[in-house]
């Protein structure tokens, strides 16, 4: 898989702890859309946000080097398509992080996530530990 390049941001909300907003509105009209020109994208795009039809361009372009979009021609036309999938991309982020994260110190990023779950949502300690117990007796079956 392609590396994807992201800058995490913890204080922002949903896609944008990841993406910057014009970003985030593109990868969603890509994910929607699947393949589109740089002008379909554009005007889905300008229907929510008043943007540029050359910013958006721009933010395409960029979008193909941190290797979130993929760009191809077609009939002398320029098509535009995500990388991955919406479902793909959050597993991917999310296993960076994660990974990032437990590198630094396992023992304590484990205890601060089940500290963080207990105090967000005590249901989600019980489904973390049938999760748990699922992959335990998924890894003695092999």
């Amino acid at each position: 898989m392609k590396k994807i390049k992201f800058s995490f941001k913890p204080e922002k909300r949903g896609l944008k702890k990841f993406l910057g907003e014009l970003e985030e509105k593109v990868l969603n009209v890509l994910w929607e859309g699947k393949e589109l020109t740089g002008r379909e994208v554009f005007e889905r795009v300008s229907k929510e946000k008043k943007v540029a039809y050359t910013t958006v361009l721009t933010v395409l372009q960029r979008m193909v080097k941190k290797g979130l979009v993929n760009k191809k021609k077609k009939d002398e036309i320029y098509l535009y398509s995500a990388t991955l999938d919406k479902e793909e991309f959050t597993k991917y982020i999310y296993e960076r992080i994660l990974k990032g994260v437990l590198d630094f110190s396992e023992s304590a990023t484990i205890a601060f996530l089940i500290d963080i779950l207990s105090d967000y949502d005590p249901k989600t300690l019980e489904q973390l530990s049938s999760i748990i117990e699922k992959k335990k007796k998924e890894l003695c079956k092999k």
